[in-house]
């Protein structure tokens, strides 16, 4: 989701988890989240447990409810009102569905009507959504892609994925999905389209 249907800012992320006084480059690097972080994400653990866990990771005493979930929602820098609509759009002749390593936190942002300029929540702009912290996987577990397909009966060679990460994209085609990586926070319309076109092309 982020970086791709979300715009990313993980420089403030970053900054915001470091002023908390958390060692990033210990527990969040290029290639995910690490130990308590990635345990949250995956529902693991409870939102009371990770404040707990990020508290000893600090040094500090406690780690309100409130400061946890402003630092993971420092990755939220808003969204192209444009591009939602074009999934809305999408969906009149595809089955849409998001597929996101995230948590509960950066949820009460995106699921909400703070969400977009159109005061309208994430889940309004798809048909379904497979969430890391409640399906307790996390890409690119292959395993996380198969379960989705199954769940809405979508033929994994059917199936397109995108994603800004290279070992998530790598993961979709493990599982046979195909894949397509964008650059994080580029428009993913254009790489969707040149894929649609060329397998028209392929099918004549």
């Amino acid at each position: 989701m982020f970086g791709i249907v979300v715009t990313q800012d993980t420089a403030k992320a970053l900054r915001l988890f470091s002023e908390a006084g958390l060692d990033t480059e210990q527990y969040m690097t290029a290639h995910g989240q690490k130990e308590f972080l990635l345990d949250f994400e995956k529902g693991e653990i409870t939102l009371d447990e990770f404040c707990l866990r990020m508290a000893a990771a600090c040094g500090r005493d406690s780690i309100s409810a409130d400061e946890a979930t402003r630092c993971w929602q420092g990755f939220y820098a808003g969204v192209d009102t444009e591009r939602l609509r074009s999934i809305l759009q999408l969906r009149e002749e595809y089955h849409v569905c998001l597929l996101s390593n995230i948590n509960e936190c950066m949820m009460k942002l995106t699921d909400s009507p703070r969400f977009s300029a159109d005061g309208l929540p994430i889940s309004h702009y798809f048909d379904s959504m497979f969430l890391s912290y409640q399906m307790h996987m996390y890409k690119p577990d292959a395993e996380f892609y198969l379960e989705a397909c199954r769940r809405d009966g979508m033929n994994p060679a059917e199936t397109v994925f995108i994603d800004d990460a290279i070992k998530n994209v790598e993961g979709a085609r493990a599982a046979g999905l195909h894949a397509i990586h964008i650059p994080t926070n580029e428009d993913w319309r254009p790489h969707l389209t040149a894929f649609l076109q060329e397998q028209e092309k392929t099918s004549e």
